[in-house]
């Protein structure tokens, strides 16, 4: 079993196969994917789909929206799922940036999505008396708890992903942007 982002597969029959075999069992299975000149087959687990911290936050934000009548905003996207995002939206939901905080009225709820942000944010939206739901997921707090915590011991500590990512730039934050 190997895993890839929120799908998890089973590699079935792994083996090099001469073009016309190739050919042949690509034509009688539907499942089977040519990859490298092997032939392998790929099957999604039954119970893939959201890690538990965006499940997590999923249900936050639907409880908020209905206690709310649907008049929740949040910090980016909640996911990287666009047909959840529009979903949502449906209900109600509102994505909006950290520049947006300055323009909502005092208040207002915004939900803080399952990567979390920087504690600036938090500063910012409490100074304009905007009511934070923290739907961070716990290991994404855990974690920059932790970098923290080794930093301050005198580790130097690597970050890898995506510098504009919310988990990174929350990463780098926490390391105070060193």
């Amino acid at each position: 079993m190997h895993s890839y982002g929120r799908f998890n597969f089973a590699t079935v029959g792994l083996k090099r196969y001469s073009y016309t075999n190739r050919l042949r069992k690509l034509r009688s299975l539907s499942a089977i994917y040519l990859y490298f000149g092997y032939i392998m087959q790929v099957v999604i687990d039954k119970f893939s789909g959201f890690c538990w911290g965006v499940v997590r936050t999923i249900q936050i934000a639907e409880e908020t929206l209905a206690e709310n009548n649907g008049n929740v905003y949040v910090l980016g996207n909640i996911i990287h799922n666009p047909k959840e995002i529009a979903r949502l939206e449906a209900k109600g939901l509102q994505t909006i940036s950290r520049d947006d905080l300055d323009n909502l009225f005092p208040d207002a709820k915004v939900l803080v999505r399952a990567h979390g942000e920087p504690p600036e944010t938090y500063r910012r939206a409490f100074a304009r008396g905007i009511e934070i739901i923290d739907a961070t997921c716990p290991i994404v707090s855990k974690l920059q708890e932790r970098v923290r915590k080794f930093y301050d011991s005198g580790f130097q500590v690597v970050i890898f992903g995506k510098k504009e990512h919310a988990e990174v730039v929350g990463v780098a934050i926490a390391l105070r942007n060193q």
